[in-house]
């Protein structure tokens, strides 16, 4: 099947297609979630606006079009920008997403996008492309170019009416009689005297978390990264909560994030959540989890779900959400192709001629 590639400078989306695109978005929460709630146009469009103008990576945007000049889905290639904190640990990394209307996949369409942006990969120097998808039929399509679907997970919802609140109570109780020099903090905004401490336990544990058989190195965190990210928060009219643990001694042992957008207040997304090694055990992860939840809804009347991110292989984080009423809403996938391996495959792809 024919189809052409325009390219769209993400910094400047004027002439991006908004029309297909809202399109296109609307379509695929149809396909994927149909009974949550949708952002709207303007707020989509505002935050894509912010997102793409990342000082943290290169993104190179197209736009897809039928033979018959339909806008049929979107697509980019990128990686690391040198400035990042996070890009001597992960130069060789690059990243992809096709996204396509559902009556136009399998026609060779993904296969001859990627193809090209194999060239482009290659030529900058990656080795291996890295990707996420919520598509079963995605994992067929990267093992067949040789890649693996390196790490398996699921986004988890709370729904609040099931929250049952006396065991958060109780996990509260307890993570103080266990713990009762652990003094609890929040924050919209991370004050000064903690960023460099907050920089360094997400960047500490972050690592720690379960990566499975993706080869991605160690992100950093600095201040000047959290202090970016507070600022996109703040300009995307979302509300960001951080929540940690400060021992006596100074240090932080435990983190957790949450946040949601001021246009869809009934859904809120769960973040990082972690604690320190040598403070496990003593029931914090449990503890920080409850007291956000409280927090949360001293400021947020609305909330109706709360999702998280998980790896299917991280059994700790999972056994505590199960507990607090969580439950697998859909699958997620993480997948790496190794370019080397890629090249061996592509070669025997049909394909299609870009046009």
């Amino acid at each position: 099947m024919d189809y052409k590639l325009v390219e769209i400078d993400p910094k400047n989306l004027n002439e991006f297609n908004w029309e297909g695109f809202h399109n296109l978005r609307r379509i695929l929460h149809d396909e994927v979630t149909p009974d949550d709630p949708i952002q709207s146009d303007e707020v989509a469009e505002h935050n894509l606006r912010i997102q793409l103008k990342s000082p943290e990576f290169d993104v190179f945007l197209f736009e897809i079009y039928s033979s018959s000049n339909d806008f049929i889905g979107f697509c980019y290639y990128g990686w690391f920008k040198e400035s990042s904190a996070s890009y001597e640990n992960n130069k060789s990394l690059g990243t992809c997403d096709i996204t396509l209307l559902s009556n136009f996949r399998r026609f060779g369409i993904g296969t001859s996008i990627l193809k090209r942006f194999y060239t482009e990969l290659k030529s900058n120097q990656k080795e291996i492309i890295m990707g996420g998808s919520i598509y079963p039929a995605s994992v067929k399509f990267v093992e067949s170019f040789g890649g693996i679907m390196g790490l398996a997970g699921s986004v988890n919802r709370l729904t609040i009416s099931d929250l049952d609140s006396s065991l958060i109570d109780k996990w509260i109780l307890d993570g103080e009689a266990t713990s009762p020099d652990s003094k609890f903090h929040v924050f919209n905004e991370i004050p000064e005297e903690y960023i460099e401490r907050v920089a360094d336990i997400m960047t500490e544990t972050l690592h720690q978390i379960p990566m499975d058989d993706l080869e991605v190195g160690q992100m950093i965190f600095t201040p000047e990264t959290i202090r970016q990210r507070e600022a996109e928060i703040k300009l995307m009219n979302k509300i960001s909560l951080t929540g940690i643990f400060e021992e006596s001694n100074g240090q932080l042992s435990g983190f957790s994030n949450l946040g949601y957008s001021l246009d869809l207040p009934e859904m809120v997304k769960q973040g990082l959540t972690s604690v320190r090694e040598e403070y496990r055990g003593k029931g914090l992860g449990k503890r920080i989890k409850a007291i956000m939840i409280k927090e949360l809804l001293k400021i947020n009347k609305s909330v109706k779900f709360i999702d998280t991110d998980n790896a299917n292989s991280n059994a700790p984080m999972l056994a505590i959400n199960e507990r607090m009423g969580f439950r697998k809403y859909k699958e997620t996938y993480q997948f790496q192709i190794k370019l080397d391996e890629l090249e061996k495959r592509i070669t025997q792809k049909s394909g299609v001629v870009i046009i």
